[in-house]
């Protein structure tokens, strides 16, 4: 199904400007991370996407990948990383992620951290409704706002055939990035006035997401 927002990919350096611009005038930015492994300390980091409202994602690809104008990446290690980490971390911009040590983790692996809270809406599902099943963001996705989104095995297979993120073409990764991070950001805007009205707030902003980073920090 067609996903409701406009996929940008960031191949140009107009796009790169573009991006910026938005970025720093956002106050709020959702951000996930698309690696070549599941474990933090392992994962090479194939592409970053982000969205500061819900009608459009964008994708910023870390490194060569296969498709069109596959020449174009931002290595987040690279000098030209740094002004959208600085954008990010601005204070006026509340950070969001979806199980935000993960994406956090593997940023830092890759010399960008940022030092303020991220609100993770993972942990703001599993605090509204700790019974629930679904803290995938799949399926967060489908019971708030009824988006079938694309599972990862539809773009990587599974079992022994299965490829690496680094081997999907761009034309492909950049819509599933895309839409973890307007998804991330819808779920934020849903579930923030959730922990409000069940009074978790104080919980949740003042002792789950400092967990946050003293977790990361206890990463062998």
């Amino acid at each position: 199904a067609q996903l409701p927002f406009t996929v940008r990919i960031v191949d140009s350096d107009d796009a790169y400007r573009a991006l910026l611009a938005q970025l720093n005038a956002a106050t709020q930015i959702a951000f996930d991370t698309e690696t070549t492994d599941l474990n933090m300390l392992q994962a090479e980091i194939v592409g970053v996407s982000l969205a500061v409202n819900d009608t459009e994602g964008w994708y910023v690809p870390c490194r060569p990948q296969a498709g069109q104008n596959a020449g174009y990446y931002i290595d987040p290690a690279s000098p030209k990383f740094e002004p959208i980490a600085r954008a990010m971390g601005r204070v006026e911009a509340q950070l969001v992620a979806h199980n935000a040590k993960f994406d956090l983790g593997v940023l830092r692996q890759a010399g960008v951290s940022f030092d303020k809270p991220v609100f993770d809406t993972m942990l703001a599902q599993f605090l509204c409704d700790p019974g629930g099943r679904g803290l995938g963001l799949k399926s967060m996705a489908f019971a708030h706002f009824g988006w079938q989104m694309t599972e990862i095995s539809e773009l990587i297979g599974k079992g022994k055939n299965q490829l690496s993120m680094a081997d999907v073409p761009l034309e492909q990764i950049a819509p599933y990035a895309a839409a973890d991070a307007v998804a991330t950001f819808k779920l934020a805007g849903v579930l923030a006035p959730q922990l409000k009205k069940l009074n978790l707030e104080r919980l949740f902003y003042e002792v789950e997401v400092p967990l946050i980073p003293v977790l990361l920090d206890m990463e062998p």
